[in-house]
């Protein structure tokens, strides 16, 4: 299964962000998009941004009329400013 996955603070998600997920679709083949929005975007100050609540039920409301768009909680769920992308130490200690 080919995903692809698209991440941002979506304060509020467009028609831009839609647009860009359909075309990495049909050029890259994939069968699913994975919207990711960020928790708290670590490049962004946090007064003047909306809930990540409020901005994952946007998502999850804009994207109901396409069938490969999935919407993830794995930012919003861990409740901390970071990046999407977590290196995790192997037990052997190496990285």
């Amino acid at each position: 299964m080919r995903i692809g996955i698209l991440g941002g603070t979506f304060d509020p998600i467009h028609n831009g962000h839609l647009a860009a997920a359909q075309s990495v679709a049909k050029t890259f083949q994939t069968d699913e998009i994975h919207f990711v929005p960020a928790y708290r975007a670590p490049h962004k100050q946090p007064e003047g941004v909306t809930s990540a609540f409020h901005r994952f039920a946007m998502v999850a409301l804009a994207t109901i009329p396409f069938t490969q768009f999935r919407t993830s909680t794995i930012e919003v769920d861990m409740l901390v400013k970071r990046y999407t992308v977590v290196i995790v130490s192997s037990k052997s200690g190496n990285s």
